[in-house]
């Protein structure tokens, strides 16, 4: 009888998913034509801005192959290169900028060392303790910079913006934990809680300054999945979903990450590696504003992504014990023994 009811559960909890929400993070700063049709199967697109410079036309080919496709741009604001890279000549730009004029507002730590949290990038001074320099905070330059340069671009031939929304990379509300042996010099502050408070601050004036130029139908984005600046963004990105440093660890983090994402918004993403890629769907849908998508670059259209399994229903957890099964529906309050 208990084989029975779990097959009859089973079969009923995949009609319980709801279609597929699909995302792919291209972070790379060119997209061929071809790569962007590829792209247009996508629910999400988020690019890495400097496509605008580099294939304009690809991001336009997008939106007219589906014009459904959200199309939300991406930049890491807390850091340059360091040194220049290829086709990146925008951040380029930005960062030869910065060391000409605003050299303060690079970090270093306690000891004096350059502050580098990934290879190949200098870390800035997001913090709201950043040395003013021509009357303004770097986060407030940069958030300027990207309404005024790329946010509110328009394509020419619609007159509509070329961006649906924006992507904050390393979207934390800390930062002690980078360099927690030789904490990062963001100023007066000298203890990990008090770096961590005035770096979320910044972090919060650099949304709300996009959030209000740009407006409340904007899509504003995070990466980290967690539940900070829930009042200005309409999605996290948890990065290789599921993520054990969000929280409670059990399970991998599995029960906080869903935990989080049922309170980060509309535009909430997971993103997996290909061998998690049925463990990562079916997570998502256990909730109803998660968009799924595979690795970083991707162009890779999944035969799961095709899978349209009905409206979303209520939840059902099962637990197997060596003698029993217990079955609980959280939305009705109930929960039971199932015999065998």
């Amino acid at each position: 009888m208990l084989k029975k009811v779990l097959i009859c559960l089973l079969v009923t909890a995949s009609f319980l998913v709801g279609q597929i929400k699909t995302v792919s993070c291209w972070t790379a700063p060119t997209m061929s034509l071809e790569e962007a049709k590829k792209l247009s199967k996508f629910s999400l697109v988020i690019a890495d801005l400097d496509n605008m410079s580099n294939n304009l036309e690809s991001l336009i080919e997008l939106k007219r192959l589906n014009p459904s496709l959200r199309l939300v741009c991406y930049s890491n604001p807390m850091e340059i290169f360091d040194p220049s890279v290829s086709h990146r000549s925008r951040q380029n730009a930005w960062s030869q900028e910065i060391k000409s004029k605003y050299s303060d507002w690079m970090l270093n730590t306690k000891s004096g060392r350059k502050a580098v949290f990934f290879p190949g990038m200098r870390m800035l001074n997001m913090s709201s303790s950043c040395p003013l320099i021509d009357g303004q905070q770097y986060n407030e330059w940069m958030a300027s910079l990207l309404v005024t340069k790329v946010l509110s671009v328009t394509d020419t031939t619609t007159g509509r913006r070329i961006w649906d929304g924006y992507f904050m990379d390393n979207c934390s509300p800390t930062i002690s934990w980078v360099s927690n042996e030789d904490l990062i010099d963001i100023g007066p502050e000298d203890i990990p809680e008090l770096i961590d408070k005035s770096w979320s601050e910044g972090n919060r004036e650099f949304l709300s300054i996009i959030r209000q130029a740009m407006g409340d139908d904007f899509i504003l984005i995070g990466n980290k999945g967690v539940t900070e600046y829930r009042d200005l963004l309409d999605g996290r990105m948890f990065e290789w979903f599921p993520n054990d440093y969000v929280g409670a660890k059990l399970d991998g983090g599995w029960w906080q990450s869903i935990a989080n994402a049922a309170q980060t918004g509309p535009y909430t993403i997971f993103i997996v590696s290909p061998k998690d890629l049925d463990f990562g769907i079916l997570s998502s849908q256990m909730l109803d504003n998660v968009y799924v998508g595979v690795g970083i670059n991707s162009l890779r259209w999944y035969k799961q992504f095709d899978q349209d399994l009905g409206e979303h229903g209520e939840v059902i957890i099962l637990k197997k014990f060596s003698k029993k099964c217990i079955m609980i529906t959280p939305a009705e309050k109930s929960a039971e023994i199932l015999e065998e």
